[in-house]
């Protein structure tokens, strides 16, 4: 019988382990999490700000057996992940299954010389990590029921607020403003064209001493790049070549993970995160949660035997190469790897988790490698007079950049994302004396333009929010994952889109209840006070107590404040989205209901229809106005008494009949099953016709063969119809189409 019993968190690393230990050894899952708080109830006491835990729905199974292992076992080992949440997990297993004789251990890697080190050095479970932890949940907490209820009191609408998700719609909402208020500014480069030998190349004008206006660092005129473009006789005034060095990356970090997830394999940070969790479980890759870029003395010892192995240890540096963390870092344990570095392709994965896989290891292992070394090459010229209009001749440059060591890129290079931009450099570029005078085989004006900053996309997001210290990468995912499900946001074609609901949210959190947590540098010093309470320099209960009475303060007057986008036309007050009985009945309300007011508008995507006080399209029969009105089935249009009915198109009346399926953007898309069943149904079988010819006696059209249902028996039955249905409606049985052929 075991003596020693072993919790994990998931039940996909019990077999590897229980491998690794033997028989005396039982290994089994907690699941993760086998209490939390309540879902129906804040479940903090706002006097101690202790928190009130219960067992997790469908933990109650999992505890009965793991108290039953419990009792068989002489000591139970608690081995959940090595960070706080992982922590909090091992002190909840203790409490709830009553420890006494309990050891906590933790490793980084699922190997069995790492889970057999773990063993031979177990400890008690860190109750500041656990803290930490908790104070994280009880702040979460409290911002979500007493934010959350008087959001949703204010707007009308069903808010929620959390202390990252909320400063993250801000960023999306801040980049979109703008994007909004952004406005392009056309200017113009001039590109000298040569062939020498052979080897085609460009030179680039240098517009910066023909700029007269600071503000505008670009040249507006297109007739000075005119101008400039006449010159294309040129003086050589330096042609040099210059060695460059470019360092290894470091190994990746969670954040790191997640950005080149998605550079390189076009992965959601969630996707990232869930297929480098089961390369950790199946003991190939280190732990996957961690800030610090830096492998451990035994991970670059086994690198060192791998490059030589492979015969590749000239590559390799002979010290190890470190990065330092961001301030905030916590560097617990070592960046995430391989745990065999000679594994190239392991047998049993699927193509994600293999793509990944290959990424870890060929950044862990550039990590360690020289730097790559390249030849930068840099051809200045002069024009051989002055633009018309100016007393300064033109200069000109040509650049071109190659390898002339790989270094690291032999391992890297095809995941490497810190690529620069190539728009301007050459292939390759001649070796041209100074002083010698070239000419152009042609000049051209180059049209350019100035670029809104791009959208955020999943990995910038997260990148922006690592680097203003909000949050922490592990929870990025699960972030990003409910701002989209609040509706706060959608994302198109990759990249985030605010939605009118996420707009109301950030403005009435700024400007009328102007609370704190929504400030990036507030969010950033909680964070680090929460770190604080992990390195046992703050007190736990002092940094509840002083987040909640400020936050009291900031909600102190949230009930007499209402808030809307929109006003009521009728009496200016703000108008409040209300739900009917269904779901999908959505409308808009007066908040000035109770004073009077009776107004109430259809919604239009998130946003109140209300009709223009001056018709702006009219009916092509009866020229009355016409007035768009909603209807279960969605929008149209119709004319003054109600005669003519027209289609709705992106708010447009169009005839009826003449939508195209396109364009019908009320209609919701169908689901996949929906789709599949759609393109998969069997057409119907066309209609069967009298094989003697015979017509109807009433019409003269064809009869067809068709179906009916008896309403006494509920069987059906074959009969002859006219197919002049509905003009028609004559119909005879079998026998009577038998007696009329005859």
């Amino acid at each position: 019988m075991p003596t020693n019993l072993i919790i994990v968190e998931s039940p996909a690393k019990c077999r590897t382990i229980q491998k690794y230990l033997g028989k005396d050894w039982r290994v089994e899952a907690s699941f993760g999490h086998i209490r939390d708080l309540p879902p129906k109830d804040m479940g903090v006491d706002l006097d101690t700000f202790k928190p009130h835990y219960q067992v997790s729905e469908g933990s109650a199974k999992t505890i009965r057996k793991l108290k039953e292992a419990a009792s068989r076992a002489d000591w139970v080992w608690l081995a959940s992940d090595p960070d706080r949440e992982g922590e909090a997990i091992a002190w909840h297993l203790q409490q709830v299954l009553k420890l006494k004789n309990y050891h906590r251990i933790s490793f980084n890697e699922i190997t069995q010389q790492a889970v057999q080190k773990a063993v031979q050095s177990p400890r008690k479970i860190d109750m500041a990590k656990v803290d930490s932890q908790q104070g994280r949940r009880i702040l979460d907490r409290l911002i979500g029921w007493m934010v959350s209820p008087a959001l949703s009191n204010i707007t009308g609408l069903k808010m929620a607020a959390g202390r990252v998700q909320s400063p993250a719609v801000r960023l999306i909402k801040e980049r979109e403003d703008l994007i909004k208020a952004f406005e392009k500014t056309n200017h113009f480069g001039v590109e000298l064209s040569f062939n020498t030998a052979g080897l085609e190349w460009k030179a680039q004008w240098d517009s910066k001493p023909f700029i007269t206006n600071d503000d505008i660092p670009y040249i507006t005129d297109r007739r000075v790049a005119e101008a400039v473009a006449e010159i294309t006789d040129v003086t050589v005034l330096s042609n040099t070549k210059k060695k460059r060095n470019k360092s290894a990356p470091a190994p990746f970090i969670t954040i790191s993970l997640q950005q080149s997830g998605s550079n390189a394999l076009k992965f959601s940070p969630k996707k990232t995160m869930q297929v480098a969790q089961k390369l950790y479980e199946a003991g190939l890759i280190t732990y996957m949660r961690t800030d610090n870029p830096n492998l451990s003395d035994d991970a670059f010892g086994l690198l060192r035997c791998f490059m030589e192995s492979a015969g590749q240890s000239e590559l390799m540096v002979t010290r190890k190469n470190t990065w330092k963390g961001a301030g905030d870092a916590q560097e617990a344990h070592e960046a995430i790897r391989c745990t065999d570095f000679g594994l190239r392709e392991p047998s049993g994965l699927k193509s994600d988790e293999l793509l990944l896989y290959k990424m870890i290891r060929s950044r862990a292992i550039a990590s360690q490698m020289k730097p790559a070394i390249y030849e930068d090459h840099v051809i200045v010229l002069e024009g051989n007079r002055c633009a018309a209009g100016f007393d300064k001749k033109p200069i000109f440059k040509a650049k071109s950049s190659k390898v002339i060591f790989k270094g690291w890129l032999v391992a890297s290079k095809e995941y490497e994302q810190d690529k620069p931009e190539q728009n301007d450099l050459n292939q390759g570029l001649p070796d041209t004396a100074v002083s010698c005078v070239l000419n152009a085989d042609f000049a051209k004006v180059k049209a350019l333009a100035t670029k809104p900053a791009r959208r955020f996309t999943e990995a910038s997001l997260a990148k922006e929010l690592e680097k203003r210290g909000i949050g922490r990468p592990s929870t990025f995912a699960s972030i990003i994952d409910t701002i989209q499900r609040h509706e706060f946001v959608v994302i198109e074609k990759r990249f985030f889109h605010m939605k009118p609901k996420g707009n109301t949210l950030i403005e009435v959190m700024l400007e009328q209840l102007k609370l704190g947590f929504i400030e990036y540098q507030y969010t950033r010093n909680i964070e680090v006070e929460l770190d604080k309470i992990a390195q046992q320099k703050m007190d736990y209960a002092h940094l509840m107590k002083s987040f909640y009475q400020e936050l009291q303060a900031e909600l102190g007057q949230s009930s007499a404040l209402i808030y809307s986008s929109f006003k009521c036309p009728n009496c200016s007050k703000p108008l409040r989205q209300i739900k009917g009985k269904k779901k999908s009945d959505v409308f808009w309300g007066c908040s000035g209901y109770s004073q009077g007011c009776k107004s109430s508008f259809p919604d239009d995507r998130g946003e109140p229809y209300i009709s223009p006080a001056e018709a702006e399209h009219f009916c092509s029969q009866t020229q009355s106005p016409l007035v768009r009105k909603k209807s279960k089935q969605g929008w149209f249009w119709v004319n003054a008494d109600g005669s003519q009915y027209y289609d709705d198109c992106h708010g447009k009346p169009v005839e009826k009949g003449t939508k195209s399926k396109s364009n019908e953007i009320e209609s919701k898309p169908k689901a996949k099953s929906q789709r599949k069943a759609r393109v998969t149904r069997k057409p119907k079988k066309a209609e069967k016709t009298s094989e003697m010819g015979n017509s109807c006696p009433d019409c003269g059209q064809p009869l067809v063969l068709r179906k009916g249902k008896s309403q006494k028996t509920k069987k059906s039955y074959e009969f002859w119809g006219c197919s002049g249905y509905p003009d028609c409606s004559t119909t005879l049985t079998k026998d009577a189409l038998s007696a009329l052929q005859t």
